[in-house]
């Protein structure tokens, strides 16, 4: 498990990746309200007022990351935050399972696909470009296109745990799809490491791992490529 004082939740994570990346010169609050909590609406507001420099609401012009980053740079980063939050309704699913159900608009989610790819495709920040692909394999995923969802993974270029919680984010739809696509080796191994290095999906990876008929079992514990993989899939095992 992860120490305690660690981040409980990938949202907080992804604050503090937020955080870092405007070189901590924002609050975690004012993060917090721009990543999560502002409206499409608002953000437009703050768009065009780096160039218009037109009047915002006395709540937002107080905002300490107004004006700190500059205009097409601004301007990328609050694309990128609208067309997510105008996808989340689409992507946020009722359930914790990967194997449950899905409950979503597969039309809705093939309508995401085109902007998120180009803003993947087109994207010069890394710290962006990894946030458009998690974004993307999500509208592939919840369109039901899972090999595409896992095909996303080998875009994204040197993609290591040393890139954050996106990594993990990116990782566990990449297992979901294999779930999907009924390649339990490949999800239980994901399902492996998530559940022994990313404490926000370590329940989530418990429930989503598949047991296995003996013969296949010893296949799976093959593909492990280190001890401490092997550890974690028998963890996992031992505990079902």
């Amino acid at each position: 498990f992860l120490k305690s004082n660690t981040p409980s939740s990938s949202d907080d994570y992804n604050v503090n990746e937020w955080y870092q990346f405007f070189v901590k010169k924002i609050t975690k609050e004012d993060l917090n309200w721009f990543v999560y909590g502002s409206t499409p609406a608002q953000l437009e507001g703050i768009h065009i007022s780096l160039w218009e420099k037109a009047k915002l609401q006395d709540t937002i012009q107080q905002k300490s990351l107004i004006n700190l980053r500059l205009k097409d740079e601004m301007g990328e980063i609050i694309k990128y935050l609208t067309l997510s939050k105008n996808a989340e309704p689409i992507f946020n699913q009722n359930t914790y399972d990967w194997y449950e159900p899905i409950k979503h608009d597969s039309i809705g989610a093939i309508g995401f696909q085109k902007e998120f790819l180009k803003g993947f495709i087109r994207s010069k920040s890394l710290f962006l470009k990894y946030r458009y692909g998690f974004q993307l394999i999500r509208a592939y995923f919840f369109s039901n296109q899972f090999q595409k969802a896992v095909n996303v993974w080998s875009l994204m270029p040197t993609f290591t745990s040393k890139n954050g919680s996106i990594y993990y984010r990116c990782l566990g739809y990449k297992a979901a799809s294999y779930y999907r696509l009924k390649s339990y080796e490949e999800s239980n191994l994901i399902y492996a490491q998530l559940y022994d290095e990313y404490e926000p999906q370590q329940l989530s990876s418990y429930r989503s791992f598949h047991l296995l008929e003996d013969s296949i079992w010893a296949h799976n514990i093959a593909m492990a490529k280190t001890t401490r993989q092997k550890e974690n899939l028998w963890q996992l095992y031992g505990i079902y």
